[in-house]
């Protein structure tokens, strides 16, 4: 498999070419080969509005709540905490490192408290996490399709109260 690196949509997001081959599936006696580009910049906020399953007003809702948790350091981890490990709490929920950080983590207490609760963790696994909604349902007891449908309709209840709350 090779992968390389281009820019789609106008240049905003970064997709990587891969070429995959297949080896179970011939064509005229040669093995079929397929290139496929994956977006790897997008978030799971973008690819719904790509296709039409919010509006404009509520993504930029959601994704003003990413920003804002991204500000106020609360994002997803990639790294192993070793603290965390030795029995210290994580040092990203104690103090926060600036007042800009500060501000940020109030900015978003603010956001999430207007939510119902089953709103604020579903708004925050998928704007945040990037997780779909039919997964964080799925983790929470609820399967299939009736999954997707409600945490569909329960991300666009969240993403118009955020969307009211911000003034959009």
């Amino acid at each position: 498999m090779r992968r390389k690196l281009i820019s789609v949509n106008n240049g905003h997001d970064l997709a990587e070419t891969i070429e995959i081959d297949h080896p179970t599936a011939t064509t005229f006696g040669r093995r079929v080969r397929e290139k496929v580009k994956r977006v790897v910049t997008q978030t799971i906020l973008d690819r719904w509005f790509a296709r039409h399953g919010i509006d404009e007003r509520q993504w930029r809702a959601g994704d003003r709540l990413r920003a804002t948790i991204y500000r106020a350091g609360l994002e997803p981890r990639v790294t192993i905490n070793l603290l965390a490990q030795r029995g210290c709490p994580d040092p990203r929920l104690l103090m926060p490192a600036g007042e800009a950080q500060s501000q940020a983590r109030t900015e978003m207490r603010r956001a999430l408290a207007i939510l119902p609760r089953r709103l604020a963790g579903l708004a925050v696994a998928v704007c945040s996490d990037q997780e779909t909604p039919g997964g964080y349902l799925a983790r929470e007891g609820m399967k299939g399709r009736e999954a997707e449908t409600v945490g569909r309709d329960r991300l666009r209840l969240a993403l118009d109260l955020l969307a009211d709350l911000y003034g959009m």
